[in-house]
């Protein structure tokens, strides 16, 4: 690897790096008047639609036992559902509930107003970032 692909290899991890732990302080902030967890704030995030707590995990990237765990807390606010699948009734689906999809609405718009990356970019910048996080995501894998 050349000198300068590895400084802005470099450039590029330490940024991440940095904008990450910024990021999980900013949203912990935002999700403390929710008495909410990221993880549980990232699963009704990704209930946009139902889904079978296996695919949420893989979704995620959670151990499915954790999903478990996840559900029943969000269960317990009254903010998601199960539900079993209409076509395999074995199968349950989580399902945002009414408050579920308020709340997520919320979360999602104090999130956004308050995001450490989005602030500073203009429009133009955000596509190209998008763009290229994208890029980068799906060479992960296998899909570029």
């Amino acid at each position: 690897m050349d000198a300068s692909r590895a400084e802005h290899l470099d450039r590029i991890s330490t940024a991440l790096r940095v904008l990450g732990a910024r990021m999980t302080t900013t949203f912990r902030a935002e999700l403390d008047p929710f008495d909410m967890s990221l993880p549980m704030a990232h699963a009704l995030r990704e209930l946009d639609s139902p889904l079978p707590m296996g695919a949420l995990a893989e979704r995620l990237g959670y151990d499915a036992s954790y999903i478990t765990g996840l559900a029943d807390q969000l269960e317990e606010r009254a903010l998601i559902e199960r539900r079993a699948d209409p076509d395999d009734r074995r199968v349950k689906q989580l399902v945002r509930t009414d408050k579920g999809e308020r709340v997520a609405a919320e979360i999602h718009e104090r999130l956004m107003r308050s995001h450490p990356i989005i602030s500073p970019l203009t429009t133009r910048e955000l596509a190209v970032m998008a763009h290229l996080l994208e890029k980068a995501v799906a060479a992960g894998t296998g899909d570029s």
